[in-house]
């Protein structure tokens, strides 16, 4: 699989597979990186237009199966926030412009460990999937689950 993913991504794939052996338990043997699927489009449970850009860009193309796999063996995260982990950034808690300068002074100020400690601590709200929207923070609209594994059991259609 690691043939398969661009080296600039390994480091957030890496975290996540960290994330998912805490948080839902080790892969199979021979596994070390998720399964990915949609779990919310659009803010709601439903099968993804796979017409629509977001969709169809993946150059092996896509499949569309209903699952329903145990809560316990998936992982869910919001796909926007994901963006923070792929591309290495501080996610802060901003809801306004004062809040995220004070938190980007807050960040750039640490020294480079603690920022490292920092943006990785960060990451984890990607994991609250609670729907919210404003201006500054969207969540919830596109939830992403990863799994380690897929059964033919876990296919409904």
């Amino acid at each position: 699989c690691q043939d398969f993913i661009d080296p600039w991504y390994l480091p957030a794939y890496n975290w996540l597979a960290y994330q998912m052996n805490e948080l839902i338990g080790s892969p199979p043997e021979g596994v070390r990186y998720p399964i990915w699927a949609w779990h919310t489009v659009d803010w709601m449970q439903k099968k993804p237009d796979l017409r629509k850009s977001l969709f169809n860009a993946q150059p092996a193309g896509s499949v569309c199966l209903e699952l329903e796999i145990d809560n316990s063996r998936v992982l869910l995260s919001d796909f926007e926030n994901w963006h923070f982990v792929l591309t290495d950034w501080y996610s802060s808690e901003a809801h306004n412009q004062q809040e995220f300068n004070d938190a980007e002074g807050y960040f750039d100020r640490l020294p480079s460990e603690q920022q490292k400690i920092a943006k990785e601590l960060s990451w984890t709200k990607i994991f609250d999937i609670q729907p919210f929207e404003n201006r500054w923070i969207r969540k919830g609209m596109l939830v992403q689950a990863t799994f380690w594994e897929l059964r033919l059991t876990d296919v409904v259609c």
